[in-house]
């Protein structure tokens, strides 16, 4: 059985609604890896939209 992932980097560089509508895929990677670090990269402001339901540790400006 393979070991789960310490950290998982979440790369976003399109428009809102993208985003929004993969937050329950993204949210089934949490359940999933729930000990996993989230990092995320893109646009900071999109990404603060959905780190309280995530638990993202970090976002990071990708654009």
């Amino acid at each position: 059985m393979r070991e789960a992932p310490e950290s998982i980097l979440l790369w976003h560089q399109g428009a809102l609604g993208d985003l929004l509508l993969a937050g329950p895929a993204l949210q089934a990677l949490r359940r999933r890896f729930p000990r996993a670090r989230l990092l995320a990269v893109g646009h900071p402001e999109r990404w603060r939209l959905l780190a309280p339901t995530l638990g993202l540790e970090e976002v990071w400006n990708g654009h």
